[in-house]
């Protein structure tokens, strides 16, 4: 199966440009016929593969090592493991900026937010009285 690069910008929803990056960086080796770009089966699943890697945030030597062979360091595992709790930082920081949100949202005054008791509370909770 040769999958011409059009097709697979289209399937996945990238940018020629991109899998010309990608190319570039070491992450693909499309297979070339009079100056066009053709990926095999094992290339297509590799796309798969650095499209869902991108997706959840990971940098392009992130997922070179992801695509790597057995044996390199870091380990694939490695790096996936370091994702993950750099997401749950993630997702920490976001439910606290959420639940700030919401107490902002919440105040009773129809004013201006800095003349908000609810936010000066806050804010004075968190400076040190002059």
């Amino acid at each position: 199966m040769d999958v011409p690069i059009g097709a697979v910008t289209r399937r996945f929803g990238l940018r020629p440009s991109t899998l010309h990056y990608w190319e570039r960086r070491g992450l693909l080796t499309p297979r070339r016929r009079a100056g066009w770009r053709y990926y095999g089966e094992e290339e297509v699943f590799r796309i798969a593969l650095i499209a869902t890697c991108r997706a959840v945030g990971l940098r392009v030597g992130e997922i070179a090592a992801v695509l790597d062979e057995a044996g390199a360091e870091p380990d694939w595992r490695t790096v996936v493991k370091a994702r993950m709790v750099e997401m749950e930082e993630q997702i920490a920081a976001l439910t606290s900026a959420r639940a700030y949100l919401d107490t902002l949202i919440s105040c009773p005054l129809d004013a201006e937010l800095h003349t908000c008791p609810d936010f000066r509370d806050n804010v004075a909770s968190r400076w040190p009285a002059a």
